[in-house]
């Protein structure tokens, strides 16, 4: 069992070989690398997702509620947010909950085992 960190690279080591690991969903990161790689000509760093996902996150907050939008209980909408690393929510506590799938890493390919959830269940307390 390995973290998101062995990425598309574990491929490369064959001992990972049957490792499995965490990671966002790979087709959504895809569609947002895509996207980022167009825009601006150059791959995103991981932290660009995160950042985008930020200001996305205000914007749509504040787009709905207008000057009032950004309040604590819409950050902690318990349906959580569509990001572009996946699904993704707050708790009242600060803690942050994604949506990721598990990966299997085998010869020459990273393999989805248990796709990310498209929803999350009822918020845990």
């Amino acid at each position: 069992m390995g973290t998101s960190a062995w990425g598309t690279d574990a491929i490369r080591e064959p001992t990972l070989a049957g490792g499995w690991f965490v990671s966002p969903d790979p087709s959504v990161r895809a569609d947002f690398e895509q996207r980022y790689q167009q825009t601006y000509g150059a791959a995103p760093t991981r932290l660009a997702s995160l950042s985008y996902d930020a200001v996305a996150l205000a914007a749509s907050l504040s787009r709905q509620g207008g000057a009032n939008g950004l309040t604590r209980g819409a950050i902690e909408n318990s349906e959580g947010f569509a990001g572009s690393d996946g699904l993704f929510r707050f708790h009242s506590d600060g803690a942050i909950e994604r949506g990721m799938a598990i990966l299997e890493v085998r010869p020459n390919q990273v393999v989805p085992i248990d796709p990310a959830p498209r929803r999350f269940p009822a918020a845990r307390s």
